[in-house]
């Protein structure tokens, strides 16, 4: 319930507005409204239709509503038609199922006196849809369509249905203000679903709004589970503007399970549609739009396609192409940029054997995300997802969801089809897993295909791998989200480490663990109730790194990365590492202020070690002494900054002692400032 300050004058003014224009639950005041409600009600709201009034004929034939002029309970099997014209109340019995054809609910009026919704089933009930139909509630406390808590309605057919609560503190389908309804199955038809919003003056100062979902509640009403199955045409739901949800519960209520499609979770935005292509359907070619959503198996030889710039989901979607050559297109074929998201189960296959299962054009950009898993491969000479027989590809993006990707005759799973060129491909740490497969006599299960086939770069979790030999090559990510840490860790063996710390804590390397730097970043941060460097391992350890890594020192008497003294740190990897105590009084890595260190051997990579004052970039702090240090020619580039009033940027630190320095070839601490080697790369 909203609050909305008003001045006095307006107050009053928005009095005769809402008398007059809103419908808040007030009677009308027309006479002749008033006379032709007193005239058109038939007394007993729940009694029966008399067939002696002449809306419908002989047995079977339609209940014509232009001939209802009292309160009506539909039957099992009956049919409605018509366009009521009365003030009564139309029902539908426990337990039937009728159809809706070409029925028009809609006086045009809400009274108060009218206690009913514009279609109310007394229990369980089913209702199927021809036509056009438009049922519009009577009383801004009631829905549209209503069914009772603790009972199903069920919707299905082709038709159309509009359930219009506009006006109301009521939901479209479901719930009324304060009146809580039961289970909602929408399986068919073209549904478009209005929940109520209105104004009501509280006091000369104060409005409130009463609003409800397009689907299941109405205000401080609750309803029970919503299903929207992938059988319907299209589900449109708008909310009142205060409600929770177009689909789920209404303003200051509660609601089930909502399930749409295979997704399950209420829907919050003011107006949602839901409009699934079910490929079952399907007897010509198809080109996906933009926000299209795939579902079902395709059951003709025709050609799937998604537009140019569009981003289109596959819900459970099957693509099974037959290999006949009047079926010259890939089992799913991306006319330029696009974005597929995965829900569910998905299995593509290409059709003619030239061709793979998912196509996109040279020059364009494929995109994969979701959480749901696809099954894609050829029928014969094409990529899983790529290229065919000399047929061109582009880029390949796989940022979600569980992979598995199989080539054909010398084409790769992910990338080249038979002596055809292939884009960029990329997968992401955010999959959950990809699984490529090449085909016989191919030289990649990601990358080219063979018969001369190219293809660019090939990057995998941030790292520039080149082409994937390996089949089947399974990616899994099974790094250590560092983003997601919230106590402190101690690495063990194999362990990966990436993303950013974001929690003060301590990240430690176990005695003897071998550990990958990958993409990591750890800031720590100077606070007494933090004693620890950066990265601190606990006995000997190797460090391997992959991309682009940052360590910074934590309490400002502990180094950016430490190890005890007699044991030894290896370095090692193509990646790189910033390894930063500014503003300490320890090394960027090595010793600590009265905190001494062991051995460093530096095997690989690109380092940048800074130290605090006093301190070296690599090797002692400040009275902290180290061990030897060795930086060997496999390295890609060392740059090692000392701190203020150090003697060395390799070596030891201020007050300290060191072990042997040996860098290549030289023998000796260093303390020129910065100092790289080889000198040739400064």
């Amino acid at each position: 319930m909203k609050k909305y300050a008003a001045l006095f004058m307006l107050a009053l003014m928005f009095c005769a507005v809402i008398s007059i224009g809103c419908g808040g639950g007030s009677d009308s005041t027309d006479p002749e409204q008033t006379e032709s409600f007193n005239d058109n009600t038939g007394g007993d709201d729940t009694g029966d239709y008399d067939p002696n009034e002449g809306s419908r004929g002989t047995s079977g034939e339609p209940v014509d509503l232009s001939a209802i002029n009292g309160a009506y309970t539909a039957k099992n099997g009956e049919t409605l038609t018509g366009k009521l014209s009365a003030f009564v109340k139309i029902s539908v019995a426990d337990g039937a199922a009728i159809t809706l054809r070409d029925v028009t609910i809609n006086i045009g009026r809400l009274v108060s006196s009218t206690t009913w919704a514009g279609l109310t089933c007394e229990g369980d009930a089913t209702i199927i849809l021809e036509g056009t139909n438009y049922v519009e509630t009577f009383n801004s406390d009631y829905p549209a369509i209503y069914v009772p808590v603790g009972h199903t309605l069920t919707i299905k057919g082709t038709g159309a249905l509009t359930a219009d609560a506009s006006g109301s503190a009521s939901a479209g389908i479901g719930g009324g203000k304060t009146l809580s309804c039961g289970n909602i199955v929408i399986e068919g038809g073209t549904i478009n679903a209005i929940g109520g919003h209105i104004f009501d003056l509280f006091s000369l100062f104060f409005l409130y709004s009463y609003n409800g979902a397009g689907i299941g509640g109405g205000y401080e009403s609750d309803c029970g589970d919503i299903t929207i199955k992938d059988t319907v045409t299209k589900v449109t739901a708008t909310r009142g503007t205060s409600a929770q949800h177009s689909i789920g519960a209404g303003e200051y209520g509660k609601c089930g399970t909502v399930t749409i499609g295979i997704n399950v979770g209420p829907v919050s935005q003011e107006s949602y549609t839901y409009a699934p292509i079910n490929l079952s359907k399907l007897n010509s070619n198809y080109i996906a739009k933009d926000g299209d959503i795939l579902v079902g198996q395709l059951e003709r030889q025709v050609k799937i396609s998604v537009a140019d710039g569009a981003t289109v989901t596959l819900s459970n979607v099957t693509i099974k192409g037959n290999n006949w050559a009047f079926c010259p297109w890939a089992g799913l074929t991306c006319e330029g940029d696009a974005t597929i998201i995965l829900e569910g189960s998905n299995s593509v296959r290409g059709f003619y054997e030239n061709y793979p299962g998912i196509h996109i054009e040279g020059g364009k950009t494929l995109t994969i995300k979701g959480s749901g898993s696809l099954d894609a491969s050829s029928n014969g000479w094409g990529a899983g997802i790529g290229g065919g027989w000399h047929l061109h590809c582009g880029n390949i993006v796989i940022e979600g969801g569980t992979i598995t990707a199989t080539g054909g005759e010398n084409a790769a799973g992910i990338g080249g089809g038979n002596a055809a060129p292939c884009g960029d491909i990329t997968i992401k740490d955010t999959v959950i897993k990809v699984t490529a497969k090449k085909g016989d006599n191919a030289p990649y299960s990601v990358g080219a295909g063979g018969g001369g086939g190219t293809c660019g770069t090939v990057t995998i979790d941030g790292v520039v791998t080149g082409p994937i030999e390996q089949s089947p090559f399974p990616y899994e990510d099974l790094a250590v989200n560092l983003s997601k840490v919230t106590s402190a860790y101690t690495a063990q063996d194999g362990d990966i480490l990436k993303g950013k710390l974001n929690a003060n804590v301590k990240i430690s390397v176990a005695h003897g663990a071998t550990i990958t730097l990958r993409n990591a970043t750890i800031e720590g941060r100077n606070l007494p109730n933090t004693p620890w460097a950066g990265l601190t391992c606990q006995g000997d350890a190797t460090l391997i790194l992959e991309g682009t890594n940052y360590v910074k020192r934590g309490h400002y008497a502990y180094p950016a990365i430490h190890f005890p003294a007699g044991r030894t740190l290896t370095i090692k990897g193509s990646g790189a590492l910033t390894a930063d105590a500014t503003g300490s009084d320890a090394a960027g890595i090595g010793g600590g202020y009265k905190i001494p260190c062991g051995n460093i051997i530096i095997d690989g990579g690109t380092i940048i070690a800074k130290g605090g004052d006093g301190s070296a970039g690599i090797g002692g702090g400040d009275y902290g002494n180290c061990g030897d240090i060795t930086i060997t020619k496999n390295v890609t580039k060392v740059t090692a900054t000392k701190g203020d009033d150090a003697k060395h940027s390799i070596g030891a630190g201020e007050s300290s002692s060191c072990g042997t320095v040996t860098v290549g070839d030289e023998v000796g601490a260093v303390s020129t400032t910065p100092y790289t080697y080889p000198l040739d790369k400064q």
